[in-house]
């Protein structure tokens, strides 16, 4: 009877991955959890730190590691321990991230199971960035008590060591999902059109910036040309009822990836 499963999934994060599991395991709760690790068949220590760990636990963790790497910016690993998850609730955690509070899983539960129509709900983090740059939060102060559809469409505001869905909110995926460049924000988009997302303007947890980040390692140029790409493919499935807010976000990151190639097009241009 899990009341709470936590995926955590990772690839490579021998340096973070202890620490990402240690916060799981330091919750302080009075219901059953399971932690269900999704290891995409990393090359580096990172498997033998989770199997180690596991082997610590064997009662509370399970490891999904499939037959080979299935890639794709690790969202099908992602979806993998998803499908294995056996609780009435999911969190979510990222092998390079950690969770700051102890109370962390008890403080989510009680928001979510204090609202039936609550189908998600999710917490500010902090900031925490490898060149040294002082940590910063993740959500200003004015952060809107409930997400919507139209919010979430102008941008992820979600941090992804963040959320507890509920797990019938994602049991069956829609085709669209499978097709998607992610697999977290369409599913908050999934969370938001099915019931309430409550924000908990707590400080929680802590994501990383770091030059080894699935997205923050990527150039500019190349996030914003993914994010048209993504926004366009959601078009047929929320134009008719949130275009707006799909031509607004679209609108500005198609400004934005305009001004970045005219900017690198300027400095590769001979002066003189």
């Amino acid at each position: 009877m899990v009341k709470v499963s936590v995926s955590v999934t990772t690839y490579n994060q021998e340096e973070f991955i202890a620490q990402a599991i240690a916060s799981v395991l330091l919750q302080q709760v009075d219901f059953p959890y399971e932690i269900i690790i999704g290891d995409d068949c990393s090359t580096d220590g990172t498997s033998r730190i989770v199997d180690n760990i596991q082997r610590a636990h064997p009662q509370l963790i399970r490891v999904i590691r499939p037959p080979k790497n299935l890639g794709d910016n690790g969202r099908l690993i992602f979806v993998e321990t998803l499908k294995a998850a056996r609780g009435k609730y999911i969190a979510m955690l990222d092998g390079d991230d950690y969770w700051l509070s102890e109370s962390k899983l008890a403080t989510q539960l009680a928001v979510i199971e204090a609202d039936p129509a609550c189908t998600m709900t999710y917490h500010n983090v902090v900031r925490v960035f490898d060149d040294g740059r002082e940590p910063k939060p993740y959500n200003s102060p004015q952060h809107p008590q409930i997400l919507t559809t139209d919010t979430l469409l102008q941008g992820n505001c979600v941090p992804g060591c963040s959320p507890m869905i509920r797990a019938d909110v994602i049991s069956d995926f829609p085709p669209w999902f499978y097709t998607a460049l992610w697999g977290d924000w369409p599913m908050y988009l999934l969370a938001t059109e099915a019931g309430t997302v409550r924000y908990i303007n707590e400080i929680l947890g802590a994501y990383r910036i770091h030059s080894g980040g699935a997205w923050n390692g990527l150039p500019e140029e190349t996030q914003m040309a993914a994010l048209i790409i993504f926004l366009e493919s959601l078009m047929p499935f929320f134009g008719a009822r949130h275009a707006a807010s799909l031509q607004e976000s679209l609108s500005l990151y198609r400004a934005k990836l305009l001004a970045l190639q005219a900017a690198a097009a300027g400095k590769a241009t001979p002066s003189g």
